[in-house]
């Protein structure tokens, strides 16, 4: 991811940079794509993207097949992986869809949907200790009993 980072930083592509990732339970939706106009420079960077993508495929093939355990591997690396792989996503999903780096975006996908989980419901549980400090009034109307 090095050498990808210092192509990316060298050639001023803004694709990985601008898009933005959605994570859901439907799937992976990229949009603010400026890719189109970057292809020239996308070009540029090919070895090394390419080098990337292969090496984050094998590391995700490993979770997908049952090799490894991918909860385990979720609470010490998810966080990094999804971090990775949604900045690369305008580029890679691309090549998904022509069958390339399926086990990426199927890990990306179930360890996505896990963290926008764990998300909700911690701001879930700030929003309920919020409510319970919040004290109600009520004024009895004049004439009930």
């Amino acid at each position: 991811m090095n050498e990808l980072d210092k192509v990316i930083e060298k050639n001023g592509i803004k694709t990985f940079k601008e898009a933005k990732v959605v994570i859901n339970g439907d799937g992976i939706k990229v949009s603010n794509i400026v890719m189109g106009q970057e292809i020239d420079l996308l070009k540029k960077i090919d070895n090394e993207f390419l080098a990337a993508m292969n090496a984050i495929e094998s590391f995700s093939t490993y979770f997908i097949s049952g090799v490894a355990d991918e909860a385990i591997a979720y609470k010490t690396v998810g966080t990094t992986f999804l971090a990775s792989t949604k900045r690369l996503a305008p580029e890679f999903l691309y090549l998904c869809s022509s069958g390339y780096y399926q086990n990426t975006k199927d890990l990306m996908l179930l360890w996505g949907q896990r963290f926008e989980k764990q998300r909700i419901a911690v701001e879930r549980a700030k929003l309920e200790e919020e409510g319970e400090k919040i004290k109600e009034k009520h004024i009895k109307p004049i004439g009930t009993l």
